[in-house]
């Protein structure tokens, strides 16, 4: 990748750590979109009853002999199996937004509140080394706000029936300023970027023991001034998230691009009782990456 890529997706990362909520617009990497192309207006609400992974079962077949009860050995063909034919489920996935007006304690911040994924504008360019660009933004020049929920997160045995229930149920709303996509012309590399921020997080795994309710994750700067000024000021909400999807021969290598957070988790339950409350002031993510490639 080309080091001036990469320099402006780390500034990109960097400028949003530490502000409120900006429009992608001040982004470097925005400038490259600033040509003519395709826009597309989003407006959408996704329900996926089920996605299911199966790690498929593979057969093999092998030579062994046995005795056929008078000394001599036969020779037989034989299947083997490796063991898998399980399966990863996530049920009832929703995607949409949040029918609300009032985030972060902040009134009117979203234009059109709806339960759809909507008033985003997609801008399409195609430069002219063959490179693909694609940012969302806001089409009123506020902000986008997401929802997103799960039913039960499961592992599923060869059969189709449940086996572990990692999660109960999960949901997530936020608001985001944008996002930005590059597929590179050389080796179709992927980089992505956007500047969000969670409001409010539920996870419920209760069927082992652990609750998180109302969990925030925002900017580096976010736990501070909450602790000073409460919410009576705009915030640093934001952080940003960036990623690097590299495709090898037989596998996709994914860099995190820095970034720093904070967390406040107000509702930890374990087991039967709630043990109180959990913060992560200024989590840095750095120089993290790691290869997924499939087995033989």
């Amino acid at each position: 990748m080309k080091k001036i890529l990469l320099a402006s997706c780390v500034a990109a990362i960097s400028a949003g750590v530490n502000a409120e909520l900006t429009p992608l617009s001040e982004y470097e990497l925005h400038s490259v979109t600033g040509q003519a192309g395709v826009n597309i207006e989003l407006d959408l609400g996704i329900e996926i009853g089920e996605i299911r992974y199966t790690d498929t079962e593979v057969i093999t077949q092998e030579i062994i002999f046995v005795d056929d009860g008078n000394g001599n050995l036969i020779e037989q063909t034989i299947d083997v199996s490796d063991g898998d034919g399980g399966s990863f489920s996530i049920k009832d996935l929703k995607i949409g937004g949040e029918n609300k007006s009032r985030w972060f304690d902040y009134n009117n911040i979203v234009s059109n509140p709806s339960d759809n994924l909507d008033e985003v504008i997609f801008e399409i360019d195609i430069q002219s080394d063959g490179a693909l660009v694609v940012s969302g933004n806001p089409t009123s020049g506020n902000f986008i706000d997401y929802k997103i929920t799960t039913g039960a997160i499961s592992t599923l045995d060869s059969s189709g029936d449940e086996a572990v229930r990692l999660v109960d149920s999960f949901s997530m709303i936020g608001l985001a300023a944008g996002l930005l996509m590059k597929v590179e012309p050389d080796g179709n590399k992927v980089i992505l970027s956007a500047d969000i921020a969670i409001e409010d997080m539920d996870i419920d795994a209760s069927t082992n023991g652990l609750a998180f309710e109302d969990v925030t994750v925002a900017g580096a700067n976010y736990i501070e001034e909450v602790e000073t000024f409460g919410k009576s000021k705009p915030l640093s909400w934001a952080f940003a998230l960036g990623l690097i999807l590299t495709p090898e021969e037989d596998s996709v290598n994914i860099e995190l691009l820095p970034t720093v957070m904070d967390i406040v988790a107000p509702k930890v339950t374990v087991g039967d009782g709630l043990v109180g409350a959990i913060s992560i002031n200024d989590l840095a993510l750095n120089n993290i990456s790691f290869k997924i490639s499939g087995r033989d």
